[in-house]
C-alpha cells in the first residue's frame, strides 16, 4: 500500500510539473503577463488587440493571458497575500480600496506620469474608483454609467412615444402608469413592467443625500429623504406595480438567472426599460435589429448619474511591472479606446471618444444612434463616482444598506426603522474597523472636526471651502449648488 502512495504521489508531481513546464510562459522567450478578469469574446479581444499594438509601437513582445478561474475577490486576496496573485487583476466596484488596504496592489503614481496612463488622461468622475490619498493604485478597463434602457418597440406597442431622456418623479410615474395600464390583462398576473429596477442611490442623491457626509466619516442615512426614497421606491413596486417586486422576480427566476435572463426579458418586452450600462449593447445585437434609446433615472431634484467600472490593477510582488506598464498604457490610448467604441462594451476611458461620430453614430447600428447620445451627455455633464468611506471597507457598507433595504422591502421593518438601522450599523462597522487599525484614527479625528465646522457653515447657510469636501458627490453637489469657496484644509 505505501509502494502503491508512494507511485501515486511520484505521478501527481511529474504530472504537475508537465503542466507548469508546457504553459505558454514556459514554452517561450517572450514574458507573459496574467490578467484575472472574466473570460469574453471582448476580453479575448482586448488580448489580441494590446499584443498587435506592442507590434506596432516596436515594444518588447509580451503574451497577455486571461485567468478567469480566479476572478473571485475572496481569490484575488488570498492569492494576493500569499505571493502568488496574477500580474494584474481586474477591481470592481469599490475593491481598489479593499486591495489597496491589504498592501497587494502597487503603487502607479509614478510609472503612469512615465507612460502617460495619469488620472488626467481620463474622466475627472471616476478617479475616485482608482486614486487613494493623493496616489494612483489602477486605471480603467472601461467606464460604466446606468441609465434605463429602453425598448422603444415596447412603448409603440403600448400606444406611447420615446420617453424623454430626463424626467422627474411626477413624469416618471405618469409613463408608468400608462405604461402598466395599456398592459394590464383582467384576470392574469403581470408579466410586463415599467422598468427592471431603478437606482435608490440617485434618487437619494437627486435630494442631496449620500450616504456618508462631507467628510466620509459617518453615515447619515437616518434622514427623512432617506425615508423619502425608500417609501417612494416601495409605492412603484407595490401600489403602481411600475417595478417587479420580489414575487415577480421570483416568478422571472425559474426561467433562469443572470444577466442574460434580464436582457431576454427586455428584449421581449417584459420589461419596457433595463437599469443596466452600455455594455449591454454587445448581448442585445444578438437579439435583432429591435429600436433603442434611454432615459435618465428619475430624479426629484438634481439629475446625477452614478459612475462605476472596473479598473485593473498590478500586482504588488508581480515580476513583469516593467510589460505591465505597457499595458497600462494601451488602456489609456487610441487604440483600445476605438475598440470599446465599436464593440458597444461600456464607455470609453478617453472623454474625447464621447464626442467621436464613430461613438455617436455607428453606421451599422443606427438603432441605437439615441443610446449613445443619452450616454455620452450623462457622462459629461452628471456622472458622479461612488462615495466610499476610507475608514470602513466599502463593501462592509453596501452590503449592510442592501441587506437592509430588503429587510424593508420585505415588510419586516418600516422606513424610518430601515433608515435608522442602517446608519447604526454602517456606524459600528467605522467604529469597528477604526479599533481594528488604530492608524487610521489620526486622519479620522482631523476630517470629525472639520465635519464640526461644516455642520456650522450649513446652519448658517454660507458656503463651505472645497478642500473640506472629501465625498465625491457633496463636492460636485455643493458647485452645482453655488455652495463652495476657498478655504484652507483644517489640520
Amino acid at each position: 500500500m505505501k509502494r502503491l502512495f508512494f507511485c501515486l504521489l511520484v505521478f501527481l508531481l511529474a504530472a504537475g510539473g508537465i503542466t507548469w513546464w508546457i504553459q505558454p510562459s514556459h514554452l517561450s522567450d517572450v514574458p507573459t503577463l496574467f490578467w484575472v478578469t472574466t473570460n469574453s469574446p471582448i476580453r479575448n479581444r482586448q488580448v489580441a488587440s494590446f499584443e498587435n499594438w506592442l507590434v506596432e509601437k516596436g515594444y518588447p513582445p509580451v503574451h497577455l493571458r486571461i485567468d478567469a478561474a480566479n476572478n473571485d475577490p475572496s481569490k484575488k486576496l488570498i492569492q494576493g497575500i500569499s505571493g502568488v496573485g496574477g500580474d494584474l487583476f481586474d477591481n470592481y466596484a469599490d475593491q481598489t480600496y479593499l486591495m489597496q488596504s491589504t498592501g497587494i496592489l502597487a503603487d502607479l503614481t509614478g510609472p503612469a506620469r512615465q507612460y502617460g496612463f495619469g488620472p488626467e488622461s481620463t474622466f475627472e468622475s471616476i478617479r475616485s474608483n482608482f486614486m487613494i490619498d493623493g496616489r494612483q493604485w489602477g486605471y480603467p478597463a472601461s467606464t460604466s454609467i446606468a441609465l434605463l434602457l429602453v425598448n422603444v418597440e415596447a412603448f409603440r406597442d403600448a400606444g406611447l412615444g420615446i420617453p424623454p431622456r430626463a424626467w422627474d418623479i411626477e413624469t416618471f410615474e405618469e409613463w408608468g402608469r400608462r405604461y402598466v395600464a395599456a398592459n394590464r390583462l383582467p384576470g392574469e398576473r403581470q408579466r410586463r413592467f415599467f422598468a427592471n429596477s431603478v437606482e435608490r442611490y440617485e434618487l437619494m442623491r437627486s435630494l442631496g443625500l449620500s450616504i456618508y457626509n462631507e467628510t466620509l466619516t459617518a453615515c447619515c442615512l437616518d434622514d427623512p429623504r432617506y425615508i423619502r426614497v425608500l417609501e417612494k421606491v416601495h409605492q412603484w413596486i407595490f401600489r403602481d406595480h411600475l417595478l417587479p417586486g420580489p414575487e415577480e422576480e421570483s416568478t422571472f427566476a425559474v426561467e433562469g438567472s443572470g444577466l442574460g435572463v434580464s436582457m431576454a426579458l427586455f428584449a421581449r418586452g417584459n420589461y419596457a426599460m433595463l437599469n443596466l450600462g452600455r455594455f449591454a449593447l454587445v448581448r442585445l445585437r444578438n437579439y435583432g435589429r429591435q429600436d433603442y434609446s434611454a432615459s435618465f433615472m428619475p430624479h426629484f431634484e438634481y439629475i446625477n448619474c452614478r459612475v462605476a467600472g472596473g479598473t485593473v490593477g498590478l500586482y504588488t510582488k508581480s515580476e513583469k511591472k516593467e510589460h505591465a506598464y505597457r499595458f497600462f498604457e494601451y488602456l489609456a490610448s487610441d487604440t483600445h479606446n476605438r475598440m470599446i467604441v465599436e464593440t458597444g462594451d461600456a464607455l470609453p476611458v478617453n472623454p474625447d471618444f464621447l464626442d467621436s461620430e464613430e461613438f455617436l453614430r455607428p453606421p451599422e447600428f443606427p438603432n441605437e444612434w439615441r443610446v449613445h447620445e443619452a450616454y455620452a451627455e450623462a457622462m459629461k455633464k452628471h456622472s458622479i463616482s461612488r462615495s466610499s468611506s476610507p475608514f470602513i471597507l466599502p463593501e462592509i457598507g453596501r452590503r449592510v444598506e442592501v441587506d437592509t433595504y430588503r429587510s424593508f422591502i420585505a415588510d419586516q421593518i418600516s422606513a424610518a426603522q430601515a433608515a435608522s438601522l442602517v446608519q447604526e450599523r454602517i456606524n459600528d462597522e467605522i467604529t469597528r474597523s477604526l479599533k481594528e487599525r488604530p492608524s487610521l484614527m489620526p486622519e479620522y479625528e482631523r476630517r470629525v472636526r472639520i465635519q464640526e465646522r461644516i455642520e456650522d457653515l450649513k446652519r448658517d447657510g454660507l458656503p463651505i471651502p472645497e478642500a473640506w469636501l472629501f465625498n465625491p458627490f457633496h463636492r460636485r453637489y455643493y458647485q452645482d449648488m453655488g455652495s463652495v469657496r476657498e478655504g484652507d484644509v483644517v489640520q
